[in-house]
């Protein structure tokens, strides 16, 4: 998962700390890019260190506020970053090497600008008479933090961090609509969405914690002895204890036996109860345990954080 902390030279350590607070509140393991902005060194990537910064920055801004935003660097006497901020009403707004600090700290995660100093905010109304039309953050747009305030800070690290797992949870969820749960593949998923395999696994594990209606869902088989070799119809009986609507719910079976038919969905209100006939057939004598999985078409990927039932059958 691509994580960028934009800071100016002098500023490692309360850079360092930001690392530390994404790492507390969104994911242990994360090894950020520290991306280190000249204050007069010479820096042979500040240009293009900058032209990022701009990119992300303008992809927080609604494209038909007409505002469009452009870095550069002056060389002579040092290196030092600056930048233009061009309106479709008014003259350009020239923001000086002097006036990066109203610019740093920022912090993108997964090509998105999350964090932003307030201060930015203040000097772009104090130079233009308005505010950033950053979008909301949950649709894209930027925070605007006090990042010399410690509690404004982590407050603000924890809501960015809660919206990064709620919209990754979005995205598996679509990813995994249109797949057969058995062609889940958790691995893939996570190079596909390009996030870590551990961060994938816990946002989908804490979301099955919280689904709490899957818990009240209870199962029922009979008969539990079957003779070997041959289909038996059996009755897998569903009580719905929630006050879920549930709607496409599947059912997938797992165990040394064959099952028919392969594909199985039922609409469970809230308080019902329904009997689903199904056949089974054991490949091998002796008792063995079936694995019933319930779960909503959206919720595959979080199939094995979810509740299972099990049923001792006796094949013979």
């Amino acid at each position: 998962m691509k994580i960028e902390i934009f800071y100016l030279e002098g500023d490692e350590l309360p850079a360092q700390h930001i690392a530390g607070l994404l790492r507390e509140f969104l994911y242990p393991n994360l090894s950020p890019v520290m991306r280190g902005i000249s204050r007069g060194s010479y820096q042979p990537d500040l240009h293009e260190i900058g032209r990022r910064y701009i990119r992300l920055l303008q992809a927080s801004i609604p494209p038909e506020t007409g505002i469009r935003l452009s870095s550069n660097v002056f060389g002579f006497f040092g290196y030092r970053m600056y930048v233009e901020v061009y309106r479709p009403f008014g003259y350009p707004i020239a923001f000086q090497s002097q006036d990066m600090d109203s610019f740093f700290p920022a912090v993108a995660v997964r090509e998105r600008m999350v964090l932003v100093p307030a201060e930015l905010g203040r000097a772009w109304h104090r130079r233009s008479g308005s505010t950033i039309p950053f979008y909301p953050l949950q649709m894209g747009g930027a925070l605007e933090v006090e990042f010399q305030d410690d509690e404004d800070l982590r407050a603000s690290v924890r809501e960015v961090s809660r919206g990064i797992k709620a919209d990754l949870l979005q995205e598996v969820r679509a990813y995994t609509s249109f797949r057969a749960q058995e062609d889940i593949d958790l691995v893939r998923m996570a190079e596909d969405q390009n996030v870590d395999l551990g961060f994938l696994r816990q946002v989908l594990e804490t979301a099955g914690e919280q689904l709490a209606f899957y818990g009240q869902l209870n199962a029922e088989l009979e008969p539990k002895s079957l003779p070997l070799g041959r289909w038996t119809k059996v009755e897998l009986t569903l009580e719905n204890k929630s006050s879920s609507d549930l709607t496409r719910l599947e059912l997938h079976l797992e165990g040394p036996v064959a099952v028919r038919p392969t594909e199985i969905r039922v609409d469970l209100p809230p308080g019902a109860t329904q009997a689903i006939p199904l056949s089974l057939k054991p490949e091998d004598t002796g008792e063995f345990p079936l694995e019933v999985r319930l779960t909503l078409p959206e919720d595959r990927a979080l199939a094995r954080w979810l509740p299972v039932h099990h049923f001792w059958l006796l094949s013979e």
